[in-house]
């Protein structure tokens, strides 16, 4: 979709705008949780070695 960005019209590139923002939103909040969720695991894994 990027290759025919120059060709778009006003609508195409706003709606083009808006799903690449809320794919990046997507995977932003995909990889926290992630981390978090490795946080989370850690930090249960050394409290029950303890």
């Amino acid at each position: 979709m990027a290759f025919f960005f120059q060709d778009m019209d006003q609508t195409g590139k706003l709606v083009f705008y808006v799903a690449t923002s809320w794919l990046l939103f997507l995977l932003v909040t995909l990889i926290s949780q992630l981390i978090k969720r490795r946080k989370n695991h850690d930090n249960e894994s050394t409290i029950e070695r303890d």
